[in-house]
């Protein structure tokens, strides 16, 4: 969603500075202390050049346990909860702003499950993106995203149907619609481990502020919405295979995602 989309532009656009040293790397995967009551505190993000890792950092604020602002670089958001479900996400883009110029609200269905996502731009003035989302049994089986020109449908439309073997997702099969006749498909395809799902372990609200969340296009959600971890992701039956790693501390907390064995994500805790 554009909101995300923005947010991570800026993380990732940092990323490139020369002030990311390796230096900043040093201890960011340490092991967390041994209390029960550990929450995410920082959450480091990587990407560089010639598979060089450059570090970026998510910082949180909590309100009880309530995540309330995820905070980054150059800007910022804060998010609103209504029965412990993010409702809206508020975007800042500068660290000093004090009115968000963009946002994004969901609502949801009666037993918890997201229904629809809209952002809107200019204040609130202009409907932009949707996301809604079909469920069948409990599972998410459809994502169909729209794009919006001054609050009416362009036209242009993505629709994700997704294919389960047990209670993971290991087919997304894509059309991609427009108002010129020139849509297009695409099938991709996913497999996972044994494990629980280090994602879903946020429940619905992963979908806003988790690290992965930042920058989510439908593929990705097999990645949030599955009983399992992803462990290989590829287009079509013959594409390359993007192999995907998880390391975790002692208490299976999460503390490294990686792709090709490269860095993508490290979690930082701050236990009680």
């Amino acid at each position: 969603m554009k909101i995300q989309h923005r947010m991570a532009a800026l993380l990732f656009a940092t990323t490139l500075l020369a002030a990311c040293s390796k230096e900043d790397q040093e201890g960011k995967t340490n092991e967390p202390n041994t209390s029960t009551n550990c929450k995410v505190s920082k959450v480091f993000l990587y990407k560089g050049p010639n598979n060089a890792p450059v570090i970026d950092t998510l910082m949180y604020t909590y309100t009880d346990d309530n995540i309330t602002k995820l905070t980054a670089p150059e800007g910022y958001l804060t998010f609103e909860y209504s029965g412990g479900r993010i409702t809206r996400s508020n975007y800042f883009d500068s660290l000093g702003a004090t009115t968000s110029t963009e946002y994004q609200t969901a609502t949801y269905n009666s037993d918890g499950t997201v229904a629809k996502i809209d952002w809107y731009s200019e204040g609130g003035a202009q409907l932009e993106d949707r996301y809604q989302f079909t469920y069948n049994a409990g599972k998410l089986v459809k994502l169909t995203y729209t794009m919006y020109w001054e609050n009416a449908p362009s036209g242009y439309e993505d629709t994700h149907f997704y294919t389960y073997t047990g209670n993971n997702i290991t087919r997304d099969s894509v059309v991609k619609s427009d108002p010129y006749g020139t849509g297009s498909s695409a099938v991709y395809y996913y497999t996972y481990d044994a494990q629980e799902n280090q994602f879903s372990k946020g429940g619905t609200n992963a979908l806003f502020n988790s690290p992965f969340a930042l920058d989510f296009e439908g593929d990705d959600l097999p990645f949030l919405f599955s009983a399992n971890n992803v462990t290989g992701f590829r287009e079509d039956p013959n594409g390359e295979i993007a192999d995907f790693s998880y390391i975790t501390d002692g208490k299976g907390k999460l503390k490294m995602m990686k792709i090709f064995d490269l860095p993508v994500f490290a979690w930082e805790y701050e236990c009680q």
